[in-house]
């Protein structure tokens, strides 16, 4: 699996990839902040979004 980079916006390291029960779903976030990343297809591609926000 990739590298999670620290969140965008409050620059903690506890971030992790959610893989939602119904939809089949993976999201990225943040659990100091709340953030999270865009819904997408696979955990691959849900990090690689994640990982391409400006911090």
């Amino acid at each position: 699996m990739m590298e999670l980079k620290p969140c965008p916006f409050c620059g903690e390291n506890d971030v992790e990839v959610i893989h939602t029960v119904m939809g089949n779903y993976y999201y990225v976030i943040c659990r100091d902040c709340g953030a999270a990343g865009p819904v997408q297809y696979s955990s691959a591609a849900a990090i690689h979004i994640w990982n391409r926000r400006a911090a």
